[in-house]
């Protein structure tokens, strides 16, 4: 049972964020919980909403998911490859501030900035180009 309502509260919350990241929806809770998500994951706020309706309809279809040693890594990889995106997606904004960008919810939003940010001061790359490159790597 608990499966089934978690399945459906997670479909359900998934619909809901894309319905309202794509701007046909514009309740006052909805709203403020679009605006967190889109500035914290910039353009990956949608793929955060399919995320979620991606787990809850196994599990409202009782699919049997079993937890072992490699399906943990891969959703580990899943997770690193997912923060890897928004920082990827923050930094082909070359020509933009990207904080003002992080900040107006676009890009990466703030993960895909700080993530971006911890790659380039680190390395210290200066060109545009090399930018893009190093964080995607």
């Amino acid at each position: 049972l608990w499966r089934d309502g978690g399945g459906l509260l997670l479909i359900a919350t998934g619909l809901i964020t894309l319905v309202t990241l794509l701007g046909w929806n514009a309740g006052g809770i909805v709203s403020a919980w679009s605006a967190l998500l889109r500035q914290a994951f910039g353009v990956g706020a949608l793929l955060l909403g399919l995320i979620m309706i991606g787990i809850g309809v196994p599990l409202v279809l009782h699919t049997r998911i079993e937890f072992g040693a490699r399906r943990l890594i891969q959703i580990i990889a899943a997770e690193i490859a997912f923060l890897a995106l928004l920082a990827v997606i923050h930094s082909l904004a070359v020509r933009a501030d990207s904080f003002a960008l992080a900040q107006a919810g676009g890009g990466g939003g703030a993960v895909g900035w700080v993530l971006s940010k911890l790659v380039f001061d680190l390395f210290g790359a200066q060109d545009d180009v090399a930018r893009v490159l190093l964080t995607g790597l």
